[in-house]
């Protein structure tokens, strides 16, 4: 890893509105923690005065744009956050019509002065991105989980960073934002599209919540968590699992205060490896394990469908449960009584201490494997088999001859094979000791494309009505999808948009994923958004989508899949980069009121069929 370029911003004496008073205290914490993990790390502070719109927005170019190919760029941010009216060309991709946004020390009150809104902070990220490091964003706000704490009076033991700017009900104008950024996209006849560098962002709250601050240590409770973490790991730890622990211990503190919610948010943008350690440092154990903590459903295990488990429970899900901070002691076990998206309620057989944390690790799984066909050597099939058995989330098992669409290995003269309806998916040598793990790893790879290709909840309370997924093709008139779009190719190449509507009576969070075939076996995300009740969201996309074929080709069909849920879905816990092959390098992987329906999710599958027509 080269070098680490950080940039830490914190305010406490705003001049203009209330004032804060852990923001420098978690600047230091911040500043302390890098001297001690990464002494050569290049680190510039901007405190109260100096952390003014223009003075953060300049360090971020000019500093943070310092950083290459090899290197690191870490923005931390401290202070208050906002949400403010926006330009109203954004209303397309943001019917609430807000701009999430960091406070900064020279805000007044006018919509454009003082404020680093979303919008543009994706800029500079952007700029930053584009030079190839490693960048990562972490924000102790208020609003922060878009990329932006509540803050005019304190709550029982906390404070909150958050001043409401949109009082003022003045709008921004597009021209406001980055210099011009939009409005000259727009003027070029470029579509409006925001900026999507790579890069992974850890917000303190989700965009609708406060973040809080102790007012006895005078910290914020985000900032020490993550620091504390970060310690107690010696920083070898994966931004996933890092927000795990941090969303846990905020979620404690504000629940034993009787506060309002804080659940720090966790965004991987562009295809950024959610399982990479943080700020690029070497990971240490592997061993998959899921926070489980009591919440007002009960004990709840970080875990879901999403992983793995199975929503049908005719068969036990059993986990092994750990003390917080004793991974080699186990206390007892678990069951699961109910699986959703992404958290599991538990029964556990012991009396757990109410305040505590434990750690969760899956003692079965009883989802089907996916069976793949095998011919050839014995010894080998014997080998492959153990090396199988001995990583039980693999999710594959050997048969016997497959049918020809179906996945067969084939083992002859130290080669093994892997095919599919007669392509070759990939090829490794099993005349070389070591080959095992790389062969599992690859198969594990396409086996966990193939169960959440099928992923589905049929019990959903919701139903799959409460949401639909609209095409439009090269802006024609919008289809609303159910399982198919077929878009006619004519030489030229499709633009595509995606809306999702919702017909349901509470808000929903909609996530599109696109499923890349063979050879590549990826899942993508495609858009995450928060789609208000009774509206319909132009999805922001990484990328301008088009559709096209070959020369040679004739026809193609895109998978993708919509996942609805009733809360905010970490989509970092379904993408899933490029199939590694056996031998290379890689990384791992109304009349009456109504009833909001929680925990609850569905999915809406969708082919996107592209036909040659014409000569």
């Amino acid at each position: 890893m080269g070098k680490i370029f950080a940039l830490l911003a914190g305010i406490n004496a705003y001049p203009n509105v209330n004032k804060l008073s852990g923001c420098l205290n978690d600047i230091a914490n911040v500043r302390d923690y890098l001297r001690e993990s990464a002494p050569d790390a290049d680190v510039e502070v901007l405190t109260d005065a100096d952390a003014t719109s223009a003075n953060i927005a300049r360090q971020f170019r000019d500093f943070l744009g310092r950083a290459g190919p090899d290197d690191v760029a870490y923005f931390h941010y401290a202070g208050h956050g906002t949400q403010n009216l926006s330009a109203p060309e954004f209303a397309e991709y943001f019917p609430s019509r807000d701009d999430e946004a960091l406070v900064c020390w020279d805000y007044n009150w006018a919509p454009a002065e003082g404020l680093l809104a979303d919008k543009e902070l994706a800029v500079l990220i952007e700029a930053v991105a584009a030079r190839g490091p490693h960048v990562a964003v972490t924000l102790d706000c208020c609003h922060s989980g878009s990329g932006t704490r509540d803050a005019a009076v304190p709550t029982g033991a906390a404070l909150v960073r958050m001043i409401d700017a949109s009082a003022s009900a003045a709008k921004r104008t597009l021209d406001s934002y980055a210099d011009g950024y939009y409005a000259k996209r727009l003027a070029a006849g470029e579509r409006l599209t925001i900026p999507r560098g790579r890069h992974v962002l850890l917000a303190a709250c989700d965009r609708v919540q406060t973040a809080k601050e102790d007012t006895a240590s005078h910290r914020g409770v985000f900032t020490t968590a993550l620091v504390e973490v970060l310690r107690q790991t010696g920083g070898a730890i994966s931004y996933a699992d890092l927000l795990a622990r941090c969303r846990a211990t905020a979620r404690t503190y504000v629940a034993d205060r009787k506060l309002s919610a804080q659940d720090p948010q966790f965004a991987p943008t562009a295809d950024f490896d959610a399982g990479a350690g943080f700020l690029g440092r070497a990971l240490g154990s592997n061993r998959p394990a899921y926070y489980v903590t009591r919440g007002s459903g009960g004990w709840m295990a970080e875990c879901g469908a999403a992983h793995g488990l199975p929503t049908d429970l005719t068969r036990p899900v059993t986990f092994a449960l750990f003390g917080e901070g004793a991974r080699e002691t186990r206390i007892g076990n678990a069951e699961a009584t109910s699986v959703g998206a992404q958290t599991t309620a538990l029964h556990l057989d012991f009396t757990p201490d109410p305040a505590a944390r434990y750690f969760a690790e899956l003692t079965s799984l009883p989802a089907t494997p996916l069976l793949i066909g095998f011919t050839g050597d014995a010894p080998v099939r014997t080998a492959l088999e153990q090396a199988l058995a001995a990583d039980p989330l693999a999710g594959a098992a050997l048969g016997g001859v497959a049918d020809a669409d179906e996945y067969s290995l084939a083992a002859t003269g130290g080669a093994l094979t892997l095919t599919r309806g007669g392509r070759t998916i990939f090829a490794a040598r099993t005349d070389s000791e070591g080959w095992e793990p790389g062969v599992v790893q690859a198969l594990a790879h396409i086996a966990r494309y193939e169960r959440l290709l099928k992923l589905d909840n049929p019990r959903s309370e919701l139903g799959r009505g409460a949401a639909a997924l609209v095409v439009e093709l090269d802006g024609s008139d919008a289809v609303t999808a159910d399982d198919r779009v077929t878009a006619q190719f004519a030489g030229a190449k499709i633009a595509v948009r995606f809306k999702v509507r919702n017909a349901a009576d509470q808000e929903l969070f909609a996530t599109l994923l696109w499923f890349a075939p063979a050879p590549d076996y990826r899942i993508v995300l495609v858009a995450n958004e928060q789609v208000p009740k009774d509206s319909i969201v132009t999805l922001v996309l990484d990328q301008e989508w088009k559709l096209g074929l070959g020369a040679d080709e004739q026809g193609s069909v895109d998978r993708l899949k919509l996942i609805v849920t009733t809360e905010k879905f970490d989509d970092f816990l379904l993408r899933q980069g490029k199939l590694p092959l056996p031998g290379e390098q890689h990384r791992g992987l109304a009349p009456e009121p109504v009833r909001m329906v929680s925990n609850d999710w569905f999915v809406r599958d969708l082919a996107l069929e592209v036909v040659r027509t014409g000569g």
